[in-house]
């Protein structure tokens, strides 16, 4: 269910229209520096990874030897958690894992913003979240949230958690995936909830809930065997660094894992990551260079057809420009950490460009001699 509520009045509209203007090249400008901070990092991650490559041997978990200590490894082994069973102690939940998390929703109305020819519209749709969400906006008190949550979210680490006779640091701990849902027993059901599935909550029916509902749901580790990649510090793990690189590798994956494998997951998760950031950053600067515009069809959207028409053309010439902004971004960074690789991309554009040119000029010769 949504709700349209417009808060825009007379009023307000210059700020409204310089609110808009400001933004836009905000976006642009933010959208810029995630580009190119994320060309930087990525060189840093190909440095890092390449470095780790060549130095990391592959060592059995069985026994620590004090031959490797400050060496970068590759390693692999029963994962075993010394600890007792990490404890929720608010709910009869007890867990022998190395990572144990809490997760509480509350079912609300959560409100975005949506900005269209200097009108600002709130847009309501019902939604889970683990924290409140502010609905201020709505003065016709159509969509109104709960003040507070009677739990929070909570993270529970174990101490003691070895790779073989390796300990795991306090830092891989904390960041070892949480991928198992706790299916817990009918005594941690507090008064008023229920349990269906995998959650305890107070809701009727969780396939069709209320405002104000609450839903509970543990995940936890579950691994029975994991790999680590990094620098091996005495009886433990750290940070592998490398000088020329300004990011780190420290890794722990699921299961018995190769160095080969280990480095391959690193590499996709780069990769994933520069991606991401890239499509995020371009969309950034499309969205910004789209709200420049607006202002002039603002006018044109007034006069019947031709508004259309040179709407459609301005988002065109807003696409390439946004496109074109980040080409340069990316081509300029790669100048700057990657000059090689920058070389053979220009190269083939020009190529491109070039081959394009003959082709046409062919064709249109072929049309005259036809």
């Amino acid at each position: 269910m949504e709700i349209n509520l417009n808060n825009f009045t007379a009023g307000n509209g210059q700020k409204k229209k310089g609110n808009s203007f400001l933004g836009a090249l905000l976006l642009i400008l933010i959208g810029t520096i995630l580009l190119a901070w994320n060309e930087y990092n990525n060189v840093q991650n190909i440095k890092v990874l390449a470095a780790f490559e060549k130095e990391a041997v592959e060592i059995s978990s069985e026994t620590v030897d004090p031959q490797y200590d400050g060496k970068a490894v590759t390693t692999n082994g029963k994962l075993t958690v010394v600890d007792e069973p990490l404890q929720d102690d608010e709910f009869n939940v007890a867990v022998k894992t190395a990572r144990l998390k809490r997760i509480v929703e509350m079912y609300q109305w959560e409100e975005k913003e949506e900005n269209d020819d200097g009108r600002t519209t709130y847009r309501y749709s019902k939604v889970w979240s683990d924290k409140v969400l502010d609905v201020s906006h709505d003065t016709q008190k159509n969509a109104e949230n709960p003040k507070s949550m009677p739990f929070k979210t909570d993270e529970y680490f174990a101490k003691d958690v070895k790779v073989g006779a390796y300990n795991l640091s306090a830092d891989q701990i904390e960041y070892i995936a949480i991928d198992a849902e706790y299916d817990f027993s009918q005594d941690a059901i507090i008064d008023g909830y229920t349990k269906q599935g995998h959650y305890m909550t107070n809701a009727r029916n969780l396939e069709n809930p209320n405002i104000g509902d609450i839903r509970i749901i543990w995940k936890y580790n579950d691994w029975t065997e994991a790999s680590v990649a990094a620098t091996v510090a005495g009886n433990s793990f750290k940070d592998f660094k490398s000088s020329d690189s300004a990011n780190s590798i420290n890794r722990v994956d699921k299961g018995l894992l190769s160095k080969d494998e280990l480095c391959r997951n690193q590499q996709n998760e780069n990769n994933m990551l520069k991606w991401i950031l890239r499509a995020v950053g371009a969309l950034m600067i499309l969205f910004g260079y789209l709200s420049l515009i607006s202002f002039i069809t603002r006018f044109t959207n007034k006069i019947p057809v031709l508004g259309s028409i040179v709407g459609w053309a301005l988002s065109g010439i807003a696409f390439l420009l946004a496109v074109i902004h980040s080409l340069v971004i990316i081509i300029v960074f790669w100048f700057i950490y990657r000059p090689v690789l920058a070389i053979i991309f220009i190269a083939i554009i020009i190529a491109a460009i070039v081959g394009i040119v003959v082709l046409l000029k062919k064709k249109k010769g072929t049309q005259a001699a036809a």
